[in-house]
């Protein structure tokens, strides 16, 4: 069995999404199915639907976040996905730390 990523949403996001019409929630339930089959490349090679802003990284030289913009309800929406184990992703409607 191939393992598969966690994502975790936070709840000011989640209840931002749960707003949105029903097709606009399954877009963007589609590019959270894709982070847990695929990791942080489901953000890499997905330049259509994904602008990359940031990427930080540790003294390893392994991804600590990246913030993007998402295109989904025909905008683009600004996300951040925290890397807080090599299988588990925390994602953010704002920058960790940056505020409310």
């Amino acid at each position: 069995m191939e393992e598969r990523y966690e994502v975790f949403i936070v709840l000011t996001l989640h209840r931002r999404v749960l707003q949105w019409g029903e097709l606009d929630q399954a877009e963007f339930a589609a590019i959270i199915d894709q982070i847990r089959e695929f990791g942080v490349l489901a953000l890499l090679g997905n330049e259509r639907m994904c602008a990359i802003e940031t990427m930080l990284f540790d003294a390893d030289d392994v991804i600590e976040r990246i913030d993007f913009w998402l295109k989904v309800r025909g905008d683009w929406l600004f996300l951040s996905l925290e890397v807080r184990s090599e299988h588990t992703y925390i994602l953010h409607d704002v920058k960790p730390g940056s505020g409310p």
